[in-house]
């Protein structure tokens, strides 16, 4: 008897349209799992960052190297989001929300993202 598959956390939006609310993907580049979402008033930038939690350290080091830190919004009564920390939110003090940064490929991804599903018949 094989063990069933985990679901998802409920929390993850794993439908098709794209919204503030973060859902799993894989980077078209070098396949590693992404939190993907729409961030930013009024224009909304595709983000894929990385799934992991950052410390203070962490959190500076990616910020060094040019990488953004959003925060991963969990509410028990609202849908999560994915919000850019700025440098306000950053001066501000410790966040109380768990902190994650851009997605950075490994050295040595190719720079063409591997093949992706036809989606032409798509209307969004």
């Amino acid at each position: 008897m094989t063990a069933a598959k985990k679901p998802p956390p409920p929390w993850l939006d794993l439908s098709r349209p794209m919204s503030d609310k973060p859902r799993t993907a894989n980077c078209p580049w070098c396949r590693a799992p992404v939190l993907t979402a729409l961030v930013g008033n009024p224009c909304g930038l595709t983000v894929r960052a990385d799934p992991v939690p950052l410390g203070l350290a962490a959190e500076l080091q990616a910020r060094l190297q040019g990488r953004f830190s959003y925060c991963l919004r969990l509410h028990p009564y609202l849908p999560p989001r994915l919000i850019r920390r700025s440098p306000e939110h950053i001066a501000a003090g410790r966040c109380t929300h768990l902190v994650v940064a851009d997605h950075q490929c490994p050295a040595g991804t190719p720079a063409v993202p591997a093949a992706q599903p036809d989606t032409s018949d798509r209307l969004f």
